[in-house]
């Protein structure tokens, strides 16, 4: 089978990507054609192209603007967050989700049956960077996040002065760390990670590091409950991707049999 990925180029601070990225690896190691698509400006020149390509578009994408006859819709944020994509998927499509929290909001989306066999949680967490090193010097009271929590600044920035007030703290950045290694070792140097976006991945990674976590609100600070222990093993599982593919064989090679 061949797939075609619609991502972002590759970037360290977005998970969302490094999914998407690592999915195209993945997709290559079981045998498929797979490739990750970033230029937008030259998507008009593969649509003559596509054929009976399997096109993923992430959430993030509206619409089908390759239109391609096989689509996966990959979910990995709350469909039509904060308007700025499809809040609806036709029927056409075939939906996954990245992890159980997005069934309800997903199934919401798409009259499919959203379950446990269209979730696929691929781990871009690296357990052999992600943890306590107790060589390291904690020389920092907080690591400070935006990110997705950019919409969210207004409300949150009084909350956000308030609990940063007297810590010393270093500010986390698209640009900075500029790499894995360089995040790992800013966790494992800082006593609390603090952010307004309450659906990144370096919740779980700075909590693997040591760091305690925490999300501001409108209403102040949250600490996340969740277990992340099973993110030390994650990386090495990769049964979903294989559903994945048996799911769209069956459904696309089945379509095309018809």
């Amino acid at each position: 089978m061949k797939f075609l990925i619609f991502g972002l180029p590759y970037r360290n601070s977005s998970a969302g990507i490094r999914v998407l990225h690592r999915l195209g690896d993945e997709l290559k190691k079981l045998g498929c054609n797979a490739f990750v698509f970033t230029e937008w400006k030259q998507s008009a020149q593969l649509i003559p192209h596509i054929g009976d390509c399997i096109v993923i578009y992430p959430e993030s994408v509206r619409g089908n603007p390759l239109c391609a006859k096989n689509v996966v819709r990959y979910v990995l944020n709350t469909p039509g967050y904060l308007g700025l994509s499809d809040s609806v998927y036709p029927d056409s499509e075939l939906v996954f989700v990245y992890n159980e929290a997005l069934i309800p909001a997903t199934q919401a989306a798409t009259s499919q049956v959203i379950d446990k066999s269209r979730i696929m949680e691929i781990s871009v967490l690296e357990p052999w960077l992600f943890k306590p090193n107790p060589e390291v010097e904690k020389v920092y009271d907080a690591a400070y996040w935006v990110g997705k929590g950019v919409f969210m600044l207004e409300k949150t920035n009084p909350e956000v002065a308030k609990y940063l007030e007297g810590k010393k703290f270093v500010q986390i950045t698209y640009q900075l760390p500029s790499t894995r290694e360089a995040l790992a070792l800013l966790f494992q140097s800082c006593r609390e990670f603090v952010t307004v976006d309450n659906f990144t991945a370096m919740l779980a990674e700075s909590r693997l590091c040591g760091c305690k976590a925490v999300i501001i609100g409108e209403n102040g600070p949250i600490e996340p409950t969740d277990d992340v222990g099973h993110w030390r093993t994650k990386w090495y599982e990769t049964d979903c991707i294989r559903n994945f593919v048996g799911l769209c064989q069956h459904r696309f090679e089945a379509s095309a049999a018809a």
